[in-house]
């Protein structure tokens, strides 16, 4: 009897240990198609969490944060999204589907050579379904992944998430949705109104959106001295703020510049792909938005400045107003615009630093929120730190530190943007602590020669030391901050 309950424990623990060898191809969590290429207008530019205009109301059981839709623009627009060639390694695909059920029309394909060999459909709804294909017969082929809408009328669209490869016809899926943020324990939920939460008693009213202002993808704000608002909107994103996945025609030229004249001199050699007028045909834009009353309701909306449209000019992700200036963070310039006052009226416009991303790269790399500093320098993650104001001079010229994403990258070129900056100057030397999305960063006046790969990039860092700290412990001057795992 021992020997047979031996046995059967056994065999139980054997089988809960048996599990599918997945691989994802693609979750879609980013915010652009990685390599994968569209045509049309109908998917966008990224995938989506939930909700996309043009299609009326929310989608269900996706996995993670987003998915991919071709509802940008309701049933008329059109389009596809294709995948690069894919090895085809295992004897399932899997992935999660819904929209219009259009045979040849909304669809999910896998092509071999060219040839359509298989093919999903929606059930004319919004919950996605798990498909799962046998390709068992092409394992060893490459193929790739095809999303397709061609649909005009009812139902005009596809929607997908989270391609998988499987070692059995049963493989476990994220999914679900997107993920509701948990609310503190003493703040109360906001009905209809997404992941608000307020504390008991408070009230939440909206005064006014996009119809009401005009704001367009913002990506930054800074309140004024008398609580008027600048805001940071991006139109250039994939129109003049492209990403190496997407153009892999010029990746190498992209790998080897080391200046913004470099850059150009690369978008110059392209022109064939990716034409001057492309480049610069839309603008980013700073929006002033005032009440009337003083009571802090909206009331007037205009544009404070928009003339950022140079074939070199990224995403316009950083603004700070500071008495009668606005500080405009825009790849690659950080601008100083006069707003004399203070009435969205702007006056003269200077450039404070240049040079910054060398790099396309992948999107994001761009310079965020600027934060001020214990002697008035004005840090911005990702770029550099400056002085904010001509009354304040820099009067030690260790002040002026070039921090680039791209070049922190040569540490960790898993990593992505850096995201966060922090001036320490508790004491001499003084301290910079970067963060990015994998590691934390200390930079610390150099006496000798610095021995890390940055030291190589004098022109960008100087004489400035890294040293790139595990999850243990960050210890700044006498105190310690502990890291978590991971």
């Amino acid at each position: 009897m021992r020997s047979i309950a031996f046995l059967f424990a056994s065999f139980f623990v054997g089988a809960a240990t048996l599990q599918a060898d997945v691989k994802v191809i693609q979750a879609f969590e980013g915010d652009g198609f990685d390599s994968w290429q569209t045509t049309g207008t109908a998917f966008g530019l990224a995938p989506v969490a939930g909700k996309v205009a043009g299609v009326n109301g929310e989608f269900r059981n996706y996995g993670g944060n987003a998915l991919v839709v071709s509802g940008h623009g309701g049933d008329a627009a059109t389009g596809s999204l294709t995948s690069p060639d894919i090895l085809l390694t295992h004897p399932f695909l899997g992935f999660l589907v819904a929209g219009g059920n259009h045979s040849g029309k909304t669809a999910v394909q896998l092509l071999i050579n060219g040839k359509v060999v298989r093919e999903a459909v929606g059930k004319n709804n919004l919950t996605l379904a798990e498909v799962i294909w046998d390709i068992a017969e092409f394992k060893g082929k490459k193929g790739v992944v095809r999303m397709v809408d061609s649909e005009v009328g009812a139902w005009g669209f596809i929607a997908a998430d989270h391609f998988l490869f499987s070692s059995d016809n049963k493989p476990k899926f994220s999914s679900g949705g997107r993920p509701k943020p948990k609310a503190a324990n003493n703040l109360v939920r906001v009905a209809g109104e997404g992941s608000a939460a307020l504390e008991p008693g408070a009230t939440f009213k909206v005064t006014g959106g996009h119809k009401e202002t005009g704001v367009t993808s913002p990506t930054a704000i800074a309140f004024a001295n008398d609580g008027s608002l600048y805001v940071a909107e991006t139109h250039r994103f994939r129109f003049g703020v492209e990403d190496d996945r997407n153009n892999l025609f010029w990746y190498h030229d992209d790998l080897a510049t080391k200046t913004t004249a470099d850059r150009l001199a690369l978008h110059q050699k392209w022109v064939g792909k990716r034409s001057i007028e492309w480049m610069t045909a839309k603008s980013e834009k700073i929006r002033f938005l005032t009440d009337e009353q003083g009571d802090g309701v909206f009331a007037k909306s205009k544009m404070f400045d928009e003339k950022f449209n140079d074939v070199l000019d990224g995403t316009g992700a950083g603004v700070m107003a500071w008495d009668d200036n606005v500080y405009f963070a825009c790849i690659p310039r950080i601008w100083m615009l006069q707003d004399p006052k203070q009435d969205g009226n702007e006056g003269q416009r200077k450039v404070l630093q240049d040079g910054f991303g060398v790099r396309i790269s992948l999107s994001g790399h761009d310079m965020n929120g600027f934060a001020i500093g214990y002697d008035g320098a004005c840090g911005v993650p990702s770029a550099t730190v400056v002085s904010t104001s001509s009354r304040r001079k820099a009067r030690n010229t260790t002040r002026v530190i070039a921090v680039l994403s791209s070049v922190l990258s040569q540490m960790d070129p898993i990593s992505k943007s850096c995201t966060s900056a922090c001036v320490i100057r508790r004491k001499s030397p003084s301290m910079i602590l970067v963060t990015a999305s994998r590691w934390i960063t200390i930079l610390t006046k150099a006496t000798k020669p610095a021995l890390s790969t940055l030291s190589k990039a004098p022109t960008l860092v100087g004489k400035w030391n890294t040293k790139p700290c595990t999850p243990s412990t960050v210890r700044l001057a006498s105190s310690s901050v502990r890291l978590p795992a991971g």
